[in-house]
């Protein structure tokens, strides 16, 4: 099996490692970042996409955003073993986010949850780049951002974060704006529970694909 390395942007060994075990990477994310998928929920009932693929999918509790279909990636083999013996009624695949394993178009959205920040810029160019291709219509960031009037605890614990790059909603426009052939259709912000993340929600409409449907190629 094919081993992914730790960047400088993603310390998979921070604290020993134990955030890699399952269980104890679920307690700390619904005690410190938590109800995530509820506020996504609220922020894309307007949208329709019957076959999603969420990429860096974690222990897949995005998977209750979906509306139809749900294939999670993640580099991760524990998650990935996790959330497929979870969900049951979803797919898993152990894969790199910067070499999607699917072929083109074939998903109706693409999430990118709370994984942006594991990514340097280039590296997050290049796995949107790899999102365009494999999605026929949207594509969904929600990651953690900074904001002018983040307290000292919430940096704090930014800073224990194992992913290192954190952004402002206005780099995330800039990264967005660099990879192309992409519409924001929707930007939206939630603060997760306890209120220690601030969340930026992008839903970006593949501009090539809309041309074509209406030229009815």
């Amino acid at each position: 099996m094919r081993k992914f390395s730790t960047s400088e942007t993603d310390i998979k060994s921070k604290w020993g490692g134990i955030l890699e075990w399952p269980l104890l990477s679920k307690v700390h994310r619904n005690s410190l970042d938590g109800r995530k998928a509820t506020h996504l929920i609220r922020i894309l009932k307007p949208f329709d996409f019957p076959v999603m693929l969420e990429v860096g999918c974690g222990l897949a509790e995005y998977s209750a955003v979906r509306k139809g279909h749900y294939t999670g990636l993640d580099n991760s083999f524990h998650y990935v073993r996790f959330a497929s013996r979870k969900y049951k009624d979803c797919t898993f695949v152990y894969g790199d986010a910067s070499h999607l394993p699917f072929q083109d178009s074939v998903y109706d959205a693409v999430l990118f949850a709370c994984t942006a920040h594991h990514f340097s810029d280039e590296s997050f160019v290049k796995a949107l780049k790899e999102m365009r291709r494999v999605s026929r219509r949207y594509i969904i960031i929600d990651d953690q951002v900074e904001w002018p009037a983040q307290n000292r605890v919430s940096k704090f614990l930014y800073g224990m974060d194992r992913g290192t790059n954190n952004r402002t909603l206005k780099d995330v426009e800039d990264i967005i704006a660099r990879v192309g052939q992409l519409k924001v259709v929707a930007r939206d912000t939630y603060k997760s529970f306890p209120g220690f993340y601030l969340h930026g929600v992008f839903v970006l409409e593949v501009v090539s694909h809309l041309k074509e449907k209406r030229e009815g190629l």
